[in-house]
């Protein structure tokens, strides 16, 4: 009797991936690293792991890093609408067809979570990679201002372990619960396997 052994794949979705930029110094150089660590995965991942990476935009006007021009990225198509899909390619699709799912992009708290092909959806199989995900902070959060790293972190932190805080803004009765539980998530994408 000749049994097949399943091969377990793995697919990355860069969420909303676009070129950030803030007036303090501190964050965009937090931005910068991100961007870095992202382009570094995307090299190592085309020599070496070769998992199928989908780029998850959901909105064709905004300019994104120009380093996505130069590696492979399977597009999900039109954004259609958050209690909806992409027209090319479903929640479904992707939990049907990848054992693991990573999720890299912006931003943690938003976008990350409530996407049509965010972590919400997808949390049975999904990990966030938290030094791949920037969040973001609007350059008129005076709030954020000093000692930008250390709040950041700290919310960040607090984030992955305890869910959503707050009300999440995309919300309603069609999609499912708030996250308010400890969010999978590997600490970089070294991780990932």
């Amino acid at each position: 009797m000749n049994v097949e052994n399943k091969v377990e794949k793995s697919c990355v979705l860069l969420i909303d991936l676009w070129n950030m930029i803030n007036d303090n110094n501190e964050i965009q150089n937090y931005y910068d690293i991100i961007y870095h660590n992202i382009n570094s995965f995307l090299k190592y991942n085309e020599i070496n792991l070769k998992l199928d990476v989908y780029n998850v935009n959901s909105n064709k006007k905004r300019i994104q890093p120009n380093f996505l021009n130069y590696y492979k990225t399977i597009p999900v198509g039109n954004y259609l609408c958050d209690v909806h899909q992409y027209s090319d390619i479903t929640a479904e699709y992707i939990l049907n067809n990848y054992e693991k799912i990573y999720i890299m992009g912006l931003s943690l708290d938003e976008c990350c979570m409530g996407n049509p092909l965010g972590y919400k959806r997808l949390k049975e199989k999904a990990f966030i990679v938290k030094n791949c995900v920037i969040q973001y902070i609007p350059s008129s959060d005076t709030r954020i201002k000093i000692n930008a790293m250390e709040k950041l972190e700290k919310y960040i932190n607090y984030f992955l372990t305890n869910g959503h805080k707050k009300h999440h803004p995309r919300e309603n009765e069609r999609l499912s619960p708030v996250i308010y539980e400890k969010i999978n998530f590997i600490e970089t994408w070294n991780n990932i396997v």
